[in-house]
């Protein structure tokens, strides 16, 4: 289309440029013959006719002004109709130009916003991908903790089990050795007893005279174990109790003692309705413990740590417990020195009054008191034997076994003040250890305040985190119910009242569930083991996949990066072409209207020079007019001289004509 209005534009000017020429030709011929037809008609041209070619040429003068100014005003015209031509072009040009510009930055707009939520899209896959990790493992970490806490527990459960079990067999085997010796000692009493009666001991004097002397060293024996028997069996649950009160004979546990010889530490011992109601109050003690201990659980974040501190503060009360049942047992041995104490201070009244009474009967007394003190161990009170015959005399042994008794007494007494000395410096020791332990528990105390002041606190800005762990707490007290009610039962239910054929039976059933649960754990583990490899290959399969749709999704980004750059190259070869062609033409429109502009100079010039030449002509013809003139003149005389002459010369033939 430029190319076309330069084509026009182009053969319009060679037009007005040909017709220029034309009109200045023709006007150039006009005059050369105008002024050719002056000089030969001018004399004879009249003064009329010379008016009449003024005339003629000022109109021709003004038509050719006319036609310059026609001329003028249609090459403005052109000249305006081109500049609105290029100026509409021009427009056009900067509309697309600025519609391309807006297209570009569009483009890189959406460009980046799309990378940009591509960028965004890979960051929270990176995100997500990094919390399902996190929390998996987390997970997985958790379900460790759990299966090792619940594992530590029921090997704990089991271990103490056995420990109790072992303890419950040591004290049987205990008891029958010492229901043994006390049989024997028993029976070799009532052997001398007999033969003292029947005046036999001569014969059996040294026989029996050797288990006489031994025996305060082998009753103290006894005696010991029988001290650490008690505190053995406090730790215990109460079924030694139970088997002892099937073993005693029915007189033994119905029958009170009449005599001061006859008591013995089972009748100072706590009953077993005290002792049950001490274990409630430990039991209270420990659930309302465990209660408010269970409470802080709260505070964790995650189940492990609840669980770890559950397992600690079962440890603390389990270990508060037997604090207390040690407290319990010394009070028992203080109890029982006590009525030691009391039962020697009444052994030794009837040997100071024995001295009125018959030798007899003090001999019958003093066998009655070293069998009792030989049974005490034992704690079993036996009726006594048929009376002795009286005897006139006193045997010389009858007067050794006294003096043998009194020494054992007095012995016992130094042993006994002993062991009251150790237990006063151990009550003393206790006492202080009991206040030491009771300021620390106060200081604990304080500490547990105050710490539960900054949890209320803490508290109150979490409470939204209370709520959501309110239901795992829940869980949690339900758990530590259940094993607190495992616990109650195991050791308070059903241990006392349990036979030894319950117990077998218990034990067949716990082999029996032993073995099943080893039978689940194989099956279990296999199954683990198959779903462990079903996983591995579900996850291999789904890496594999991934791997795929990644390398499609590659492939596929790839292409459209290719196809995207192949229309980014043709749109920067369009727009290079597009700004080629601009430029150059800009540069023609410079240069033609540089050229125009050159032309329009010269046209002007030319038609200044044209104007000074015409008007320098004129000039020269209005400064020769009085010399042609005169020449004129002169020609003119010369002519009428001549004709004058030739008139004379010639005859007139117009005279002659008709």
């Amino acid at each position: 289309m430029v190319q076309q209005e330069m084509v026009r534009l182009r053969r319009q000017m060679e037009q007005r440029r040909g017709l220029k020429q034309l009109v200045r030709q023709r006007e150039f011929e006009r005059k050369e013959g105008q002024t050719a037809s002056d000089l030969l008609s001018a004399p004879t041209l009249s003064t009329q006719q010379k008016q009449q070619q003024q005339q003629q040429q000022q109109r021709v003068t003004e038509q050719l002004y006319k036609v310059q100014k026609i001329q003028t005003v249609v090459h403005m015209n052109n000249l305006k109709f081109l500049q609105r031509h290029f100026s509409a072009w021009y427009s056009v040009v900067l509309d697309r130009r600025l519609r391309m510009g807006k297209a570009m930055a569009l483009s890189d707009w959406k460009r980046q916003l799309r990378a940009w939520r591509g960028w965004r899209t890979v960051v929270w896959a990176e995100q997500k991908q990094r919390a399902v990790v996190r929390t998996e493992e987390e997970l997985r970490t958790e379900h460790r903790q759990c299966q090792l806490a619940m594992e530590s527990d029921r090997r704990r459960l089991l271990r103490q089990c056995l420990n109790e079990w072992q303890r419950w067999c040591w004290v049987e085997r205990e008891q029958r050795e010492l229901l043994a010796q006390q049989q024997e000692t028993r029976r070799k009493m009532a052997a001398l007893i007999n033969a003292a009666s029947m005046g036999n001991l001569k014969a059996v004097g040294t026989s029996a005279y050797q288990p006489i002397m031994s025996s305060p060293e082998a009753l103290n024996q006894p005696e010991t174990t029988e001290e650490d028997v008690p505190q053995r069996s406090a730790t215990l649950t109460p079924n030694a109790s139970a088997l002892l009160k099937d073993k005693m004979p029915v007189g033994a546990m119905t029958s009170k003692p009449t005599q001061p010889w006859q008591v013995t530490r089972r009748h100072v011992a706590p009953t077993a309705s005290e002792l049950h109601g001490a274990r409630q109050r430990d039991d209270d003690g420990a659930f309302t413990c465990h209660r408010t201990a269970a409470a802080p659980s709260s505070s964790f974040e995650n189940r492990h740590a609840a669980q770890q501190q559950i397992i600690t503060q079962q440890r603390k009360l389990l270990k508060e417990q037997q604090e207390q049942i040690a407290q319990l047992n010394v009070e028992k041995s203080k109890m029982g020195l006590e009525m030691e104490i009391k039962k020697a201070k009444h052994l030794s009244q009837p040997s100071v009054r024995g001295g009125s009474r018959a030798k007899s009967h003090t001999v019958d007394c003093t066998q009655q008191r070293a069998l009792k003190e030989t049974e005490e161990p034992d704690g079993l009170w036996t009726p006594p034997k048929k009376t002795v015959k009286h005897q006139t005399c006193p045997h010389p042994s009858i007067t050794a076994m006294e003096a043998r008794a009194r020494q054992r007494a007095e012995r016992r007494k130094e042993i006994e003040e002993v062991k009251l000395k150790k237990e006063e410096e151990k009550l003393a020791e206790m006492k202080a250890a009991e206040e030491q332990r009771e300021r620390e528990e106060k200081e604990e105390k304080r500490r547990a305040a105050e710490k539960r002041k900054e949890e209320k606190r803490q508290g109150r800005e979490k409470e939204e985190e209370k709520q959501r762990h309110l239901k795992k707490q829940q869980e949690q007290l339900k758990l530590a119910s259940q094993h607190n009610n495992r616990a109650l039962l195991l050791w308070r239910g059903l241990a006392p009242w349990k036979h030894l054929i319950q117990l077998q039976h218990a034990n067949m059933q716990l082999a029996e569930s032993h073995h099943n649960l080893f039978l689940l754990r194989q099956c279990t583990l296999g199954w683990q083991q198959s779903a462990k490899e079903s996983l591995s290959e579900k996850e291999a399969s789904a890496d594999q996949l991934h791997q795929q749709f990644l390398l499609r999704r590659s492939l596929s980004c790839w292409k459209r990066l290719k196809d995207w750059r192949m229309i980014r190259d043709e749109r920067a070869e369009r727009f290079y072409r597009i700004r080629t062609l601009r430029r150059f033409l800009l540069a023609l429109l410079d240069h033609v209207t540089q050229e125009r502009l050159v032309q329009w100079d010269l046209q002007e010039l030319a038609q200044e020079h044209n104007n000074r030449r015409v008007l320098w002509r004129c000039f020269l013809s209005w400064r020769q007019l009085p010399c042609v003139l005169r020449e004129e003149r002169k020609k003119e005389e010369r002519r009428k001289k001549l004709g004058r002459k030739v008139s004379e010369v010639l005859p007139d033939f117009c005279s002659y004509l008709p």
